[in-house]
């Protein structure tokens, strides 16, 4: 069944013609990448020790289009695991997933690259 109609336990009615749909930012993939980019800093301690590499973190895009509960799967250190968790809780504006036409709770995981800068 590709489209229908779900009804929550108080009676309201959402229809839908997908069946799942994921959360993407309002302005697009590219805007959100392009926001982390631009204001994401590396620390002075992780530039001082030239550190560079993945951060992989993961969080819940909410049923309001809110990013929630941010976590580091695999960091840095350095005060760079909480920088990507600053600069990932800043970005507003998400158009929230949804499940039979209901908004619902997604977890989303993106890698940040991370360079010393020159």
């Amino acid at each position: 069944m590709i489209s229908g109609l779900s009804i929550d336990s108080d009676g309201t009615k959402h229809e839908y013609s997908v069946m799942e749909t994921e959360p993407i930012p309002k302005k697009g993939m590219q805007d959100f990448y392009n926001f982390i980019g631009k204001n994401f800093n590396c620390t002075r301690e992780s530039i001082k020790n030239k550190i560079q590499g993945k951060i992989f973190v993961k969080f819940i895009i909410n049923k309001d289009g809110q990013i929630v509960e941010p976590t580091i799967l695999r960091g840095l250190g350095y005060g760079l695991d909480e920088e990507a968790i600053r600069v990932i809780t800043n970005y507003e504006n998400w158009i929230p997933g949804e499940q039979r036409g209901r908004k619902v709770r997604c977890t989303f995981s993106i890698p940040i690259n991370v360079q010393p800068p020159n």
